[in-house]
């Protein structure tokens, strides 16, 4: 916990000249950290203020031009940016320009945020046109739990495959344009590219299309390309496809015993996409070395 001028003075210094009103009381604040997320600044913070504006004045006295990518990690938080009013709630993720004004309300109710620095220029090269500032963006779009987890997840792989400018170009793919006229041929990063294609395949678990031409038309690559690149990252189709839908099972089976649901596990087998419970039987040992009987009970 942190009183509210040390908050302040943080934003002040990492964001630029954004002006916080603080409650009538001046509540302190209960973080605000500067993070390193794939060669580019992250501040994840935690406040609870009335209000943060950004004008003209504020605008005309910082020297560098960023686009703060924004992810609501807790409370909400109205944004009024852009000619656009959104609402962003948990998982929501929006992207804001230190060139226009804007402002974010709080209404004294604590709420937590990550905002990516993004250096505004390289950000528009890298998409090679027009971002879309202060309009939220739906979970429908093919790369919005993708890069909601790139913000969220410390993970030393992705550290390792990402790199600032793979980061700059993903940000333009989901903030660039139609999500429907997203396609691999816009990835010049191989990781990029699998990610994509794990997200694609994620999106039709359930479906009995699914397959190789499939996905391959999907992503706007062929046959032969899509199968180069999952043989680049060590894998395959079908393994990708199997442990997915293990995972989703697994997901499903936790949610339904918190729930305290009752349901077989060969119905929530067929929910993840699988048609025949022997195969099922057989792809859950191959792939976690136990039958799921066996896995449920050592997990109690």
């Amino acid at each position: 916990m942190i009183c509210y001028e040390e908050w302040n003075a943080a934003l002040r210094d990492c964001c630029g000249h954004y002006y916080s009103e603080p409650t009538a009381r001046r509540s302190n604040c209960e973080r605000f950290d500067v993070l390193d997320r794939y060669g580019l600044d992250m501040a994840a913070l935690s406040c609870k203020i009335d209000r943060i504006e950004r004008n003209q004045r504020g605008i005309r006295r910082d020297d560098a031009e960023h686009f703060f990518l924004l992810c609501q990690t807790n409370g909400v938080t109205g944004i009024s940016h852009n000619q656009r009013e959104e609402l962003l709630e948990p998982g929501d993720l929006l992207l804001l320009d230190s060139t226009k004004p804007a402002e974010m309300i709080f209404d004294g109710k604590t709420s937590g945020l990550v905002s990516l620095h993004l250096p505004r220029s390289m950000c528009i090269q890298a998409g090679k046109g027009a971002l879309f500032a202060g309009k939220k963006v739906s979970k429908r779009h093919p790369l919005q739990s993708s890069l909601r987890n790139l913000l969220l997840n410390d993970s030393t792989h992705d550290a390792l495959a990402f790199r600032p400018d793979d980061m700059l170009e993903f940000v333009s793919m989901v903030f660039g344009q139609d999500p429907e006229q997203t396609h691999i041929g816009q990835m010049s990063n191989r990781a990029a590219r699998y990610r994509f294609i794990v997200e694609t395949i994620d999106r039709n678990l359930k479906s009995r299309n699914l397959s190789l031409d499939f996905v391959a038309k999907s992503v706007g690559m062929s046959r032969r390309q899509l199968q180069r690149d999952l043989q680049q990252e060590g894998t395959s189709f079908s393994h990708i496809v199997q442990s997915r839908r293990i995972l989703y099972f697994i997901a499903c089976k936790k949610r339904a015993d918190r729930l305290g649901d009752k349901v077989s596990l060969a119905s929530l087998a067929y929910s993840s996409g699988f048609t025949d419970q022997a195969h099922f039987n057989r792809v859950f040992r191959r792939i976690l070395e136990r039958s799921p009987t066996e896995y449920f009970q050592q997990r109690h």
